[in-house]
């Protein structure tokens, strides 16, 4: 006889040895079983420590950029003269890029 042959079976195939880890919880999801209470805990403090170690906090675009001055438009707030001066630059570097671009690319006519 084979090894195989001399295991007995589980009493619950649904139940695994590991049952109460986010890996017990991933092998009853990929043979489409609803998972034990244990292992959808183990997933659902694994989820929030992932998410909780993964996140940043988020930092605002100075003032002073373009970033900065879609901010203050989005949020209705008033636009300070750093901010409306870096949007203007940034719009005249963007028009003069796409002249260029319509010289030395003429549309074709059709």
């Amino acid at each position: 006889m084979t090894d195989t042959q001399t295991e007995q079976p589980r009493a619950d195939p649904t139940v695994f040895e590991d049952c109460g880890t986010e890996r017990a919880y991933w092998r009853h999801a990929k043979r489409r079983e609803r998972a034990d209470k244990p292992c959808r805990d183990a997933h659902a403090k694994a989820a929030q420590k992932r998410r909780t170690e993964t996140a940043t906090p988020r930092v605002l675009p100075p003032c002073g950029t373009s970033a900065a001055y879609a901010r203050h438009v989005y949020h209705r707030e008033p636009v300070d003269l750093a901010c409306r001066t870096a949007r203007t630059r940034d719009n005249r570097i963007l028009d003069e890029a796409r002249r260029l671009a319509a010289a030395i690319f003429p549309e074709s006519e059709a």
